[in-house]
């Protein structure tokens, strides 16, 4: 039992006292001790790590609702950008490389990966809403980058995003042009940031607050900006210690793998379906039907994953994801059948979900909530590198300027067996986690 400590390390590492400098470091090196003989332990649970209860009320769905509508704006974009990937190949850069372009929407899911983890220090140091107003003011210029809290309701919104702005992209960009297509877009993000900005800082009562300090409390606080340099040492020390359990390296090693096979999907469903079949009317809406599967895609294995296990749903939906791409995609781009590929999608919108909405939702059910905030930013760093580095690789696979339509469907073979492989290698790796903590299938994991 670590004793009572002024401010907890783990949670806010910016947190500290000048009128009690000793007092504070002799705290923190206990804490430290602890953190580093919990961690060395590498317990994990077959149930539930934690059954803690949490309040809920009108201000907790208050910031969910803002949430939501930032994953609405941010996740939501990022898996519409296919539509935007093809009107490039065709339209704008079609002297471009596929994977040179990519990079445009896979900066955004990388970009918002690295950053996102780190950014919980500026939270305390200079308030919620002051860096929700910057975040927001990003997002209205590049349309793709936000600060959010994770929270696994909020996939639901990502599932409506990358339908409606599809649509709105098609339905406006053969009347009036990229430019006011991309500035309609701006304008609607404008209304949605401000929800943003005054829904997720909502104070809590003092009965709620089991730590000095959340996040939603946060305010501008000029001691704690000239302590950042420190509080990101904590944040590098608490990564060290997280890191020693072999399985949560693994755990990062899948996250990893499965980015590098995930976005390529993503991002070229609607340029395939362009050379597929053009002047299908289907075609112009494949990135909706991709989407609106990933709703029920993330909702149903999570009411499943209560009932079975996060890792053991999580397993389930990663292998028929690959199995979607191996079985389905390739004979589909051998056989050019249009229906199949559709078939195709829709079936990966429904089985890809689970990556994004179960995959760190496991962390909480193996290893519990001590810990979990530095666990999480090393989740979400992991999958940084293969957002853009995926895409690059699976798009350096498509001919360059060529107006060769049989080239172009046989090139998607390799970017199908690319994505597929890196989905099943995802698979096994997670696979070889959950037979290190039981190898019996009926186990709750």
């Amino acid at each position: 039992m670590s004793p009572q400590l002024l401010v907890d390390p783990g949670s806010d590492p910016a947190n500290i006292d000048e009128d009690a400098g000793d007092r504070y470091e002799q705290d923190r090196k206990q804490y430290t001790q602890d953190q580093e003989k919990q961690q060395t332990k590498t317990t994990v649970q077959t149930g539930e790590a934690d059954d803690l209860e949490f309040p809920e009320g009108g201000k907790g769905w208050l910031v969910i609702l803002g949430c939501g509508l930032g994953s609405f704006m941010g996740f939501g974009m990022i898996n519409s950008y296919g539509v935007f990937q093809t009107h490039y190949e065709t339209v704008l850069y079609s002297n471009v490389s596929s994977s040179k372009l990519s990079i445009i929407g896979a900066c955004q899911a990388s970009i918002l990966y690295f950053f996102a983890p780190l950014m919980i220090p500026l939270v305390h140091a200079f308030g919620i809403r002051q860096i929700l107003i910057l975040g927001c003011s990003m997002m209205n210029g590049s349309k793709g980058k936000e600060l959010l809290d994770l929270v696994f309701l909020l996939h639901i919104f990502v599932s409506l995003g990358g339908v409606i702005w599809p649509i709105i992209f098609k339905n406006m960009i053969g009347k009036h042009g990229f430019e006011w297509t991309v500035r309609t877009i701006v304008f609607l993000y404008i209304p949605l940031g401000l929800a943003v900005i005054f829904l997720i800082p909502q104070k809590l009562d003092d009965i709620y607050v089991f730590k000095e300090e959340t996040i939603s409390n946060s305010k501008w606080n000029n001691e704690k900006i000239k302590q950042l340099p420190l509080a990101y040492q904590r944040i590098f020390k608490n990564w060290t210690l997280v890191i020693k359990d072999p399985r949560f390296l693994l755990i990062l090693v899948s996250n990893l793998i499965g980015a590098f096979g995930s976005y390529p999907a993503i991002f070229y469903i609607d340029f395939f379906s362009h050379a597929l079949s053009p002047n299908s009317s289907v075609s112009s809406y494949i990135t909706v039907i991709y989407n609106a599967l990933g709703g029920p895609g993330r909702i149903l294995p999570a009411l499943l994953a209560d009932r079975i296990g996060r890792v053991n749903v999580l397993l389930i939906w990663l292998f028929w994801s690959a199995i979607a791409v191996l079985a389905l995609w390739i004979p589909s781009i051998k056989e050019k059948i249009f229906s199949l590929y559709v078939f195709f999608v829709a079936f990966l919108g429904f089985t890809a979900g689970p990556y994004f909405s179960l995959h760190p939702a496991c962390l909480g059910q193996i290893f519990g909530i001590r810990g979990s905030e530095p666990r999480m930013q090393l989740f979400m760093i992991t999958a940084s590198p293969g957002a853009i580095l995926g895409c690059i690789i699976a798009g350096s696979f498509v001919p360059v300027d060529s107006n060769d339509r049989s080239l172009i469907l046989v090139s998607f073979n390799k970017v199908a067996i690319y994505s597929g492989l890196m989905l099943m290698a995802c698979t096994w790796v997670l696979l070889f986690v959950r037979a290190s903590i039981s190898r019996k299938i009926s186990v709750f994991i």
